[in-house]
């Protein structure tokens, strides 16, 4: 007949609200391409809320439909991006170095030391029970900590870049199985 109705099955949570009482990982380069989504985050981080809205267009005629009440908002937010944008943001958004005052850097090389080897070597195994690849011999795994060390392009450095090692790892394990190989070699 031309109304509208609505009822409560129409709300949705966004992703705040399903984080709620937990982590929520952002890239931030993607959260700041929508001012609308920053500008929420920061308000609902500054009043400690977590708020349904709709996001209709800016301007658009809206008609007004269930509004669930506020969550207390207990959510840990962490942003990835560059730290050339983590410092433009300290320097020109107040609030930011308010919310956000943490700021720790991830480092994509470990040192090639026995000890870390041995750990290094525990993440590939892992890789390869995760992803039920062959058995690697010792000189396949010796042959992935030098391909971790070209990878940094520094001998006396081993590689974190585990999703390329894995790469490489599935790769060989497949031409093993091709060859009928009980195990990868070198």
């Amino acid at each position: 007949m031309g109304a509208l109705i609505t009822d409560f099955t129409l709300i949705k949570s966004g992703s705040l609200h399903k984080a709620n009482g937990g982590f929520l990982v952002i890239h931030f380069e993607e959260l700041i391409q929508n001012s609308l989504a920053w500008e929420g985050l920061v308000r609902a981080l500054r009043s400690g809320y977590s708020k349904i809205e709709d996001p209709g267009e800016d301007g658009a005629v809206r008609t007004k439909g269930i509004e669930p009440e506020a969550l207390p908002l207990d959510v840990k937010i962490i942003l990835i991006g560059s730290e050339e944008l983590y410092e433009k943001y300290i320097m020109h958004d107040e609030r930011f170095c308010k919310l956000f005052k943490i700021k720790a850097q991830m480092s994509e090389t470990t040192e090639r030391s026995a000890k870390q080897i041995r750990s290094w070597l525990a993440k590939v195994a892992r890789v390869i029970q995760e992803n039920k690849l062959k058995s690697f011999s010792a000189s396949a795994l010796a042959g992935l900590v030098d391909y971790g060390s070209r990878l940094c392009e520094d001998q006396k450095k081993l590689s974190l870049k585990f999703p390329v090692i894995k790469d490489v790892m599935v790769e060989s394990s497949a031409f093993a199985a091709l060859s009928q190989a009980k195990v990868v070699d070198r």
